[in-house]
This record gives C-alpha cells, sequence and structure tokens, in this order.
C-alpha cells in the first residue's frame, strides 16, 4: 500500500492469536463465513492453519479480543489479508481499520514488501482507499447450487457425427 493516512484511531493493540485463541478464532471464523460465505473448509482446520503460522491477528481493545484479521503467508515477498471480522457488538467502533493498519505495517517491517488486501468491492464502508491501498484488480465468485428448473431431456440415440475435411 500507500502511505496510510495517519490520524488518531481506536485505543488498543495489534496482537497474534495464541493456541489458547483457538476457540474465538473459531467462532469468528463461522461467523465470518455465514456472513460473507468466503470460508473454504471447516472454520476448526483454518483456525488450526492459520494459528500454525501465526496467521492470525486480533485487535485487542480493554483487553478483549475486538477485531480479527487473516494473513497469509508470504509468497514472494507478499501477504495478503484475506479475511477481517468485527462482531456486530464491536462494529462501527475503528477497530477493522486499526487491525489493518496495524497488521499491515507489521507485515512490511517483518517480512513484506507488499501487502494485498482482499476485500468486498460492494460494501459502502470500505475505507481500503483511504487506508493508502490501491486497487490492482477485481474478482467474481461464482457458486453453483442445485437446478432451480427444469432439466431439458438429452436426445438418447446415437450423436451425428461432424465431417472430415
Amino acid at each position: 500500500p500507500r502511505a496510510p493516512q495517519t490520524g488518531p484511531g481506536p485505543t488498543g493493540r495489534l496482537r497474534t492469536a495464541a493456541e489458547a485463541d483457538r476457540p474465538l478464532l473459531v467462532a469468528w471464523l463461522t461467523a465470518f463465513s455465514a456472513e460473507v460465505g468466503e470460508l473454504t473448509g471447516a472454520p476448526e482446520a483454518t483456525a488450526d492453519e492459520l494459528l500454525g503460522y501465526g496467521g492470525a491477528v486480533f485487535w485487542e481493545a480493554g483487553g478483549q479480543p475486538v477485531a480479527m484479521a487473516a494473513v497469509t503467508r508470504p509468497v514472494m515477498r507478499t501477504v495478503r489479508i484475506t479475511m477481517m471480522y468485527t462482531p456486530p457488538e464491536h462494529r462501527h467502533n475503528g477497530y477493522a481499520v486499526a487491525v489493518t493498519l496495524a497488521v499491515s505495517r507489521a507485515e512490511l517491517a517483518r517480512r513484506a514488501s507488499e501487502v494485498v488486501l482482499i476485500t468486498d468491492s460492494n460494501r459502502p464502508h470500505r475505507q481500503a482507499a483511504q487506508l493508502g491501498y490501491e486497487l490492482i484488480g477485481e474478482r467474481a465468485v461464482l457458486r453453483f447450487g442445485p437446478a432451480t428448473g427444469s432439466i431439458p431431456r438429452l436426445p438418447t440415440g446415437p450423436l451425428p457425427r461432424l465431417r472430415s475435411r
């Protein structure tokens, strides 16, 4: 990201999730999946993977976690912030912005030359540009479910052949 805007933010601190945080991490991953639908696999397995390499971080306020972000392992010195979650009772306090800025700065200082933020561009409260992130691309997620109408019957018997030239 470019140099982010600075200014007053919520009090608190960034910390890496520990094994003792696993139940909370699983609960928040489950809630994130229910709201956004982006979690692939079981929340328990995702939590174990994130805990295994230090990829889950919390923003703590008043000694309690109030927001979460997940960071991928670095690939060619690039890390991705893939999941950000703030429980409903802690929303609209700036905690998601705080955790995003803090983890971005920590990763740039520690091991990354680039931080990519995966975010939902449809959200009206998206502040990625104000934080210094630049749009580098968009993606579409397609979900296929059961057919919603009648399925036409395919003809039976031999199929016609194409003529060879």
